[in-house]
Parts: structure tokens; C-alpha cells; sequence
């Protein structure tokens, strides 16, 4: 046997080695069976032949991987709080009618309350309720918005930083919507839906604390509107996208 195998099967392995390794010769007792009893009732459809069943004793082989890992962090829960400001950010409305597009810059400020589970991988399940705030350059003015969002966060390694990515999509409202004024729906309310990737570091500070520093790009697509205004009927779509610098802490339980 190789020295990075011998390596691998280390005593904290050699537990989840046997585990997985007894999955893998039930999961092909358990094909073999299904194969007798089709071919018994003479169901060639579904029939799983014989040299498929070489493919199941690869199933070891990943299980294996999984076994060689380094060990398996503690599973369970976590809440926090985050704040969150922009790098860069842009608003955009195209006026389908009138075939223009208009554009500025944006700053956004939000807060984020979340609650999650971590894996015993130490991957996370985040959801997150967001409090949004837009400043828009050129109007001059501002806008609240509020959310969930759901994240999904891919951790690597178990020092105390431990790098990471992620993704997920967010459902929001937009609060009397500036880009509304002036026409028969002045005041109303939009709403969108995000999408959103990260990358970041988890820093462990205590037994049950750990500090989230990320950089975070987000976009948010607004409701298709069409409004009377200045006198003619316009359609428009609308869209926000911009850079979060974000940190946050949370706790563990």
C-alpha cells in the first residue's frame, strides 16, 4: 500500500472506513436483487444487466474519499448579525417605449439578521432577513427595501480562518420606488428577486464565536411595471446591481 494511503487510514478514519466501505457491498447486494427479480418477471425494460453491476464496486471509491478527509466538524445551529456597505453599485430602468435606458450610481448600507445550520462538513445553510437602504446619486434621493434570503456557503478547512464561497437568491420589497413618482403609482411598492455570490473567511474567535468577513456581489431585479405618466403609458424594467464589503458575527449552538 502507498504511504498516502497508509497516511489516510488513520484511527479517527478507520471507523467511517468500515462504515462506508459496508454501505457500498449493501447498496450492490441490494442492485443484484432488483436484477434477479425484474428478470424473474420478465420485465426487460427496466432490466439492469449484469455488467452494470461492476459500477456499484466503484461506489467504494468515493465513500473512500469521503472516509479520507480530514475529520468531520461538530453539526448544529448558529444566529448572528451583519452590516454591510457598498463598493461599487448601479441602478438601471429601461423604458421599453420610449426604447431608453437610464442609469446611476447607487450606495447601499443593509443590515442582516440571520439564523443557519451548520453541516458536519462545516458547509452552511444561511437564512437571513435584510434591511436595505439605497441612496441614489443622480435623484437625489433614498429607498428602504426588506427581504429574505436564502445562502448556501461552502467552507474549507477547520483552522481558525477558513476560507469560503457562496450562493443563494433573495425575495425583496422595494418601498415607495422612486423611479414611480410622478405617475399613477406613485407611492407603490415593487418587488424583486436577487441573486447573490460571495467569497469570505470564517475567523473562529472563541469556542462558539466566529467572525464573517466577505465580499459579496448582488443583483436585484425588479418587477416589470407599466405606469401612466408626463402623458403616455410606459413600461419599465428595472434592475440593481452593486459590491457589499460585509462583516458579521455568530454565534454557535
Amino acid at each position: 500500500m502507498p504511504e498516502s494511503d497508509r497516511d489516510c487510514l488513520t484511527e479517527n478514519n478507520a471507523e467511517r472506513f468500515l462504515r462506508f466501505s459496508s454501505q457500498a457491498i449493501v447498496l450492490k447486494i441490494n442492485a443484484l436483487y432488483v436484477s434477479r427479480r425484474l428478470r424473474k418477471a420478465g420485465d426487460w425494460s427496466f432490466y439492469i444487466k449484469d455488467k452494470h453491476m461492476s459500477y456499484v464496486r466503484y461506489a467504494a471509491v468515493p465513500l473512500l474519499l469521503l472516509a479520507c478527509q480530514a475529520g468531520a466538524a461538530e453539526a448544529g445551529y448558529f444566529a448572528g448579525i451583519g452590516l454591510s456597505t457598498s463598493v461599487s453599485g448601479k441602478a438601471e430602468a429601461e423604458l421599453e417605449n420610449a426604447d431608453v435606458t437610464l442609469s446611476e450610481d447607487i450606495d447601499v448600507g443593509a443590515l442582516n439578521l440571520f439564523i443557519g445550520h451548520r453541516s458536519a462538513r462545516n458547509n452552511r445553510f444561511i437564512f437571513s432577513y435584510d434591511s436595505i437602504s439605497f441612496d441614489l446619486d443622480s435623484s437625489n434621493t433614498s429607498e428602504d427595501a426588506t427581504g429574505f434570503r436564502f445562502d448556501w456557503q461552502f467552507v474549507y478547512g477547520e483552522e481558525q480562518v477558513q476560507p469560503y464561497w457562496g450562493l443563494g437568491f433573495g425575495l425583496y420589497n422595494l418601498q415607495d420606488a422612486t423611479i414611480l413618482n410622478g405617475s399613477n403609482l406613485e407611492g407603490d411598492d415593487m418587488s424583486g428577486i436577487s441573486f447573490q455570490m460571495a467569497v469570505g473567511a470564517k475567523i473562529d474567535v472563541a469556542d462558539n464565536v466566529e467572525l464573517d468577513v466577505s465580499l459579496q456581489r448582488q443583483a436585484i431585479a425588479w418587477q416589470e411595471i407599466e405606469f401612466s405618466g408626463f402623458g403616455r403609458t410606459e413600461t419599465i424594467q428595472m434592475s440593481y446591481a452593486y459590491n457589499l464589503l460585509s462583516a458579521g458575527v455568530a454565534f454557535k449552538f
